[in-house]
């Protein structure tokens, strides 16, 4: 279990610094943002711009970006003839996921059955779950995942509803092609097309994995106890990798070239599927659930460069975040760029932390 003391790191973040709307709405450009360095390294700290990002990357390099694309998570049903409205908080293994109902009728029984359309219904496992939540099994995940994606309906207390069901793709990033995420993965939302362009012009190759993010209001708001860390879970979320671009990502770390990771996602579907053989990292083409909860002590080995957002006090991102810079280096950072005001959250600013792999002395 790490020391307390790099758990113990609070902080308030200010609303005016927490946009509750993509940067188009507030007259930003998706690239248009403060991006602050953590150089692992040398232990120092530097206050750029996202542009900034090509300079930490040479020919060869690989940067890895999840392709996961927002769906909607409000779709309709009928249980016993009586209509139902269903809200999706989580997909879990085995073709199970969390939801809650809107349902003005009798209380659901173990195997009862609810009808979205032909083919496709979700039998209830279990109704003793918190906050009212329902688990069920899905008849056809797949087909469930299409339904979501063209209904037209939200529900979230974090991502405005009106906006979203506007313009889905300013939730989305440029590359998102892959539907069944419950919430963007948000570090991909500054990349723009003239981004991925310039980077392949350099010779950096940008290859996909797939995660889809679990409900967005649990992940943001969720918080962890210290002396209950170890204990603490996070949702399962599907991953995927493909041979392609395991292969890639190989290739250039035998060629000492450096793996950038485009968001926590990326982070840990990498740190999933990478293996240590021979004292040698290895990234594996597979797929599955990953329930990776990094904090403070875990040992990186799988890239040398994150980029991420800005994140909550207390959060799983702001774990992963100590345990890629460590304590110190974090804690510093966050005084800053509170001081200097940077936007957090999902529509936020940005971080880039380097040397990941260099163990601190």
């Amino acid at each position: 279990m790490p020391k307390r003391t790099e758990l113990e790191f609070d902080y308030t973040v200010p609303d005016k610094l927490m946009p509750k709307l993509p940067g188009e709405y507030r007259g930003k450009k998706r690239n248009a943002c403060k991006m602050v360095i953590l150089d692992k390294l040398h232990q120092s700290i530097s206050h750029k711009d996202f542009n900034n990002i090509f300079d930490y990357l040479s020919p060869g390099d690989v940067v890895v970006i999840n392709n996961s694309c927002m769906i909607n998570n409000v779709c309709t049903g009928h249980i016993n003839d009586t209509n139902a409205i269903i809200y999706i908080r989580s997909f879990l293994p085995d073709d199970r996921c969390l939801i809650n109902l809107d349902y003005n009728n009798l209380a659901l029984q173990i195997d009862d059955k609810i009808q979205i359309e032909n083919n496709l219904y979700l039998t209830v496992l279990s109704t003793n779950n918190i906050n009212s939540t329902i688990e069920v099994k899905i008849s056809n995940q797949n087909q469930l995942i299409s339904v979501l994606a063209d209904t037209s309906d939200w529900n979230d207390c974090i991502i405005d509803k009106l906006t979203f069901l506007a313009n889905p793709g300013a939730y989305n990033s440029v590359y998102a092609t892959k539907k069944g995420s419950l919430q963007p993965p948000s570090a991909g939302l500054h990349f723009v097309e003239d981004t991925l362009t310039k980077l392949k012009n350099m010779g950096v190759s940008v290859v996909p994995i797939t995660l889809h993010v679990a409900y967005g209001s649990d992940l943001i708001t969720s918080k962890f106890i210290p002396e209950n860390i170890e204990e603490y879970k996070i949702a399962a979320e599907y991953y995927q990798i493909s041979q392609e671009t395991a292969k890639i990502i190989n290739e250039a770390r035998q060629n000492n070239k450096k793996i950038v990771a485009i968001g926590t996602t990326v982070v840990r579907t990498l740190e999933t599927t990478t293996l240590m053989e021979n004292g040698v990292a290895v990234t594996n083409p597979s797929s599955g659930w990953s329930e990776l909860f990094i904090y403070p002590g875990y040992q990186y080995k799988a890239m040398n460069i994150i980029f991420t957002n800005l994140h909550r006090p207390h959060s799983s991102h702001l774990m992963l975040t100590i345990a890629a810079a460590g304590k110190n280096l974090t804690e510093q950072a966050y005084r800053e760029i509170l001081r200097l005001e940077y936007e957090f959250d999902l529509f936020g600013d940005c971080m880039l932390i380097t040397d990941v792999l260099h163990q601190n002395e």
